[in-house]
């Protein structure tokens, strides 16, 4: 089947971007060569991602997101610390990771995974783990003296959610570029 590659996301607002760009980029170059930095403007925690729609299937997909909005009041979350998948001594993706609200963050996720499953869009197989990535690794590296490093100055102020970000993610050669395809507010 082809379709779409779409993903649900909270997109934090340019100004908290930006303080945690300016403490978290300029250190990236130091993971080596193989680094390849995520531009500060596609920056985002995703909550769910679809691997496969079809245009026949987007009304469906917009109706889920809705619903699950519609389940959960405006909140706000800190970000607080720095991590990497699957491991630091082993990394492949260097992420930002949420702090303070980060449960709430797990809610919005889980009643994402609710509600598209209901009508027929799977979940994915892995648990919800609250993070921004920042960077790409070509080779897994261990980044573990950076991150133990850098971590505790990474943090930002309260972040407001009161919607989520449905996106349309297209690969190039260059990368991915995100698209934004629609958004759905929070209970209000």
């Amino acid at each position: 089947m082809v379709g779409r590659r779409l993903f649900v996301a909270v997109r934090p607002p340019e100004e908290v971007v930006a303080g945690l760009e300016a403490v978290v980029a300029p250190r990236l170059g130091e993971l080596g060569r193989g680094v390849r930095p995520v531009p500060a403007a596609d920056w985002h925690i995703t909550l769910a991602f679809f691997a496969k729609v079809a245009d026949d299937d987007l009304d469906r997909l917009r109706l889920s997101l809705a619903m699950a909005g519609g389940r959960i009041v405006p909140f706000d979350f800190e970000f607080a610390g720095l991590g990497a998948f699957p491991i630091a001594r082993r990394a492949r993706v260097v992420w930002v990771g949420a702090g303070h609200g980060a449960d709430r963050l797990a809610e919005l996720a889980t009643a994402i995974e609710a509600e598209t499953a209901k009508r027929g869009f799977p979940g994915e197989d892995r648990e919800f783990n609250a993070h921004m990535t920042v960077a790409r690794l070509g080779e897994p590296a261990d980044v573990s003296g950076f991150v133990s490093e850098l971590a505790p100055s990474v943090s930002s102020p309260p972040v407001p959610v009161d919607e989520v970000v449905l996106y349309e993610s297209r690969t190039h050669r260059s990368g991915a570029t995100y698209d934004v395809v629609d958004t759905f507010p929070l209970r209000t």
